[in-house]
């Protein structure tokens, strides 16, 4: 686990450099479809593109959940609240509770479409390359992996500039109110970044304005600190 702890630090150093040169550059939408079909807006419709494009079904998240740090998931999601809420997120995968059988991520549908695609395109590489070295690690116990990944994504997606951003959109999900399987998108594909952009987000108790006003209020207020 030391070993580990020690690679995460060095790994995360060389990781707020690259950011550092980032800062001025922001991502874009991109200027036309090519993998969705430009008039694609339903979650049934992303996700019958989706699967012939490059991404997978995962039918059991919690067999092995350590191996999805970092990747990306969308599912059909039925939340037992009032509160305005995301039917069919799209997030970026970051713990799992067993005991409680809760999914935790970041929810890329409560930020606006500029700020989803600088967050992926920051993150881009990053926690792929990382978590590839960790699991060719063989000799590491499971729960040495699990911790480390999950201290390692805490570390990247706190600094600052993303974190701001990170901290808006953080939602937990029960495995129990997931109404479909679980669908799986590398990070870097052209299909993300384009899934990014496709409006197939379904608010349910309110609208995606008073969404995306309530992530703003929270990210203005942490850029403030």
């Amino acid at each position: 686990m030391r070993r580990v702890k020690k690679g995460i630090k060095g790994y995360v150093a060389g990781l707020r450099q690259k950011s550092e040169r980032r800062k001025a550059a922001v991502a874009s939408a991109p200027a036309k479809l090519t993998v969705l079909r430009p008039d694609t807006r339903s979650f049934q419709d992303v996700i019958k593109q989706a699967l012939t494009s490059g991404a997978s079904i995962v039918r059991d998240l919690s067999a092995d959940p350590w191996r999805y740090y970092g990747t990306y998931l969308t599912f059909d999601y039925v939340a037992e609240t009032s509160r305005p809420y995301d039917r069919y997120p799209l997030i970026m995968f970051a713990d799992y509770n067993s005991d409680t059988r809760t999914l935790m991520g970041y929810n890329f549908h409560h930020l606006p479409i500029r700020r989803r695609l600088w967050l992926m395109s920051s993150l881009t590489g990053n926690m792929a390359a990382l978590m590839a070295g960790w699991r060719d690690e063989e000799d590491e116990e499971e729960k040495d992996r699990k911790q480390a990944g999950a201290v390692a994504l805490r570390q990247i997606v706190s600094w600052k500039e993303m974190g701001q951003y990170f901290k808006a959109c953080t939602r937990q999900y029960k495995i129990t109110n997931v109404k479909s399987e679980f669908v799986l998108m590398q990070t870097g594909t052209d299909l993300l970044k384009e899934m990014m952009v496709v409006p197939y987000e379904k608010i349910y108790n309110g609208t995606r304005r008073e969404l995306l006003e309530k992530s703003k209020s929270i990210y203005m207020k942490e850029a403030r600190r």
